[in-house]
């Protein structure tokens, strides 16, 4: 039914490629040129052509839903490398309510991107996974010891969007380890476990984005919006600012070229705040002296989250690098320089 096919020279596809850490890879590999094709593959659910106005001359984008095997397969037509990162996303409402929903479609995805990368014989496969797939009851205390990548394990994830993640990674090592009796060559595998990834051009909404951009948000409209945390603000989390991601990712990927196997690795951080923390570098970056508000009312389900760096760096020797008070620095610059474009464009339009 389908026709295998040999990958062309150097043709990277990201799926997910529009989104947020798709886009910031793509431009990161237009700028090195390390990839003759790039292209990008996005349903555009989350994703936007927005994010890559400044590439868009240098990169190829198709509009493909992944839950379609024909659609899916045709994406990785003469590729060598493929970046996975698309997926069913969105807040904790969406995770809490839907939990079928997201780990069945999700579970579709991946064995639709793992059939047609066999089918196109693809070379090399980058697979993101996330800390959710770390059990739930070492993440219930402020102070919870970092994550180890050895602490993951099949059972026991909060939310079926990381219970999937989990199984999907286990896949791939099933994958990794079965002897090949066809003796056909078999796609190289990296795994990273991202973690708190933030940076510029974030989806920003008040109420459904991440933490550090939504908080910069109402910074940026502090007094018309209220300067507000969800629970008392005890809760310790660690972010990673999107470029050292980036280069972790491209480490991982130049890695396959050696190694048939790498990771799975924590990309993330290893240094903690508490989210009044946060808020407090928020309201100083911004300069207008703010009082923080809880919501006290509103009991988080994860109490403390880190990553341990340990493996990664030994065996990578990647460490981030931006100061976490930079990247904020950053995201807020960002986040006022789009509300003033949005309240010119709206000026603009009433003329």
């Amino acid at each position: 039914m389908f026709e295998m096919c040999e990958p062309t020279r150097n043709k990277l596809v990201i799926t997910g490629g529009l989104g947020f850490i798709g886009s910031n890879i793509a431009r990161s590999y237009v700028e090195s040129g390390e990839f003759d094709e790039i292209l990008l593959v996005d349903n555009c659910n989350r994703g936007s052509e927005k994010n890559i106005e400044d590439i868009k001359d240098n990169v190829s984008v198709v509009h493909a839903d992944l839950l379609s095997i024909e659609e899916t397969i045709e994406c990785f037509q003469g590729a060598d490398t493929v970046i996975h990162l698309a997926a069913v996303v969105g807040g904790i409402g969406l995770y809490e309510n839907k939990p079928f929903s997201v780990a069945f479609q999700n579970s579709i995805i991946d064995n639709n991107v793992l059939f047609s990368l066999c089918v196109a014989n693809v070379n090399n496969l980058f697979y993101a996974s996330t800390t959710h797939v770390y059990p739930h009851d070492l993440q219930l205390r402020p102070d919870a010891p970092a994550l180890k990548e050895s602490d993951a394990k099949l059972g026991g994830q909060f939310l079926s969007y990381g219970a999937e993640k989990m199984y999907a990674e286990e896949l791939l090592s099933w994958y990794a380890e079965e002897e090949d009796e066809d003796n056909t060559s078999k796609f190289n595998i990296a795994v990273a476990r991202y973690c708190g990834i933030y940076g510029p051009d974030q989806d920003m909404d008040l109420e459904n984005a991440s933490l550090i951009p939504a908080l910069c948000h109402r910074a940026a409209k502090y007094p018309e919006e209220p300067y507000s945390i969800r629970g008392n603000g005890t809760e310790t989390r660690s972010y990673c600012y999107i470029d050292d991601a980036v280069k972790a990712t491209k480490m991982m990927i130049n890695k396959m070229k050696t190694e048939s196997f790498v990771g799975p690795y924590n990309v993330g951080s290893d240094v903690r705040y508490t989210v009044r923390q946060i808020a407090e570098l928020i309201a100083e970056v911004s300069e207008k002296g703010m009082d923080i508000k809880t919501k006290p009312e509103i009991k988080a389900s994860i109490l403390g989250q880190s990553c341990d760096l340990t493996k990664v760096n030994n065996e990578l020797g990647w460490y981030p690098e931006t100061s976490f008070k930079e990247g904020l620095k950053r995201v807020y610059q960002n986040i006022c320089e789009r509300l003033q474009n949005e309240q010119q464009k709206i000026s603009s339009d009433s003329q």
